[in-house]
């Protein structure tokens, strides 16, 4: 198997944009291949038929040795496993399951995952339309090969009622502390379910947001087209955009001494700290990358922190140290590193706030 560390994408590449708040876009097409069941009920001689097909199409694009890379779920160490679970993601992979990476691209190929085919493509910058022109150019030159399974009246099928008809996946990564400290996310994401869409956390830790970050997905494809959703999804992200934006200056006006206390708190305990949980450092890191984008802390830091904070679960700790971390020296050893990257930056880390009435 490729070793996942060679490529960005296995460093959530996605979560190093230069822009605040909308952290990544990310578009899937799912397809399956005509007469054959999907891949979740699918028995195993069905799947490698499935498998092969979708080989041999692969090895028909153009440059397709010198450019992708296979990442086979069944030949995946158990810390392969979880972070192509949390990177891919993948729900529920089996035995035939393989990820194709891109290497000059943000491209990615996932066979039997729930189903057949998902093609799909993750970038920290960019509209929604051009990352699916991405994905659907890809989708189409398969589709030259392969025979998908479709009909005019119901549209691709898949293994779900939200992607049936277009096979569209759209999820939007987004940063969001200050609705998180202002308490007014519970509306907004009734809101968006009124609108046929879904903001939820990224992942929830003891009943709390990790890192405060959230996504925005579609929820439905039939009754609409690719166009019309694509911009229904940017127009709601750019709005959650500007309802962060629009806290978070008013807290630096309104509530500057809350801001500094609780920027300063952060600080100070990623200094000094000799054992760190994954859900403290995501959640102080988090404010951290918030002050930096408020301009409390100097910009040019950002990237280090992001590429900190990514690395700091438990699978992405043993591919930076390059050993296995026993787990109970987890949270020395993600202290540690948080300390000696702070204590390489030479800005002095006291945040500056304009003081509002």
């Amino acid at each position: 198997m490729a070793s996942l560390s060679i490529h960005p994408l296995w460093l959530h590449q996605a979560r190093l944009s230069s822009r605040p708040v909308r952290l990544s876009q990310s578009v899937a097409l799912i397809r399956n291949l005509k007469g054959f069941p999907f891949s979740t009920q699918a028995p195993t001689q069905s799947r490698k038929e499935v498998a092969n097909q979708v080989l041999q199409a692969l090895q028909r694009l153009p440059n397709f040795q010198e450019e992708w890379i296979a990442c086979p779920w069944g030949n995946a160490s158990h810390a392969e496993r979880a972070l192509l679970k949390t990177t891919v993601p993948l729900v529920q992979p089996c035995d035939e399951t393989v990820v194709w990476y891109h290497q000059k691209s943000f491209l990615q190929i996932i066979t039997h995952d729930e189903d057949h085919l998902r093609l799909q493509s993750t970038k920290p910058s960019g509209t929604l339309k051009a990352v699916w022109q991405s994905v659907n150019a890809l989708e189409e030159a398969l589709g030259m090969q392969l025979t998908y399974a479709f009909t005019p009246q119901q549209g691709y099928f898949t293994s779900s009622l939200e992607t049936l008809g277009m096979g569209l996946q759209i999820r939007v990564l987004l940063h969001l502390p200050a609705l998180c400290f202002d308490q007014q996310l519970p509306a907004l994401i009734q809101a968006a379910s009124e609108m046929d869409l879904q903001l939820g956390p990224l992942q929830v830790v003891n009943d709390k947001v990790l890192g405060h970050l959230f996504y925005l997905s579609n929820r439905v494809n039939l009754g609409t087209n690719e166009k019309t959703l694509l911009t229904h999804v940017e127009n709601i992200t750019e709005q959650l955009v500007a309802e962060e934006l629009r806290v978070r200056k008013e807290m630096l006006t309104q509530h500057a001494t809350f801001l500094q206390d609780t920027v300063g708190r952060a600080i100070g305990l990623l200094k000094n700290c000799y054992e760190l949980s994954f859900e403290e450092a995501s959640n102080l890191l988090s404010i951290f990358l918030m002050a930096i984008d408020n301009g409390m802390l100097p910009k040019q830091q950002r990237s280090a922190l992001t590429l900190l904070w990514n690395s700091l679960s438990r699978e992405n700790l043993s591919e930076l140290c390059k050993k296995n971390i026993p787990l109970s020296e987890e949270s020395r050893m993600r202290a540690q590193i948080v300390k000696a990257t702070l204590a390489q930056w030479t800005a002095a880390f006291q945040p500056k706030v304009s003081h509002g009435s």
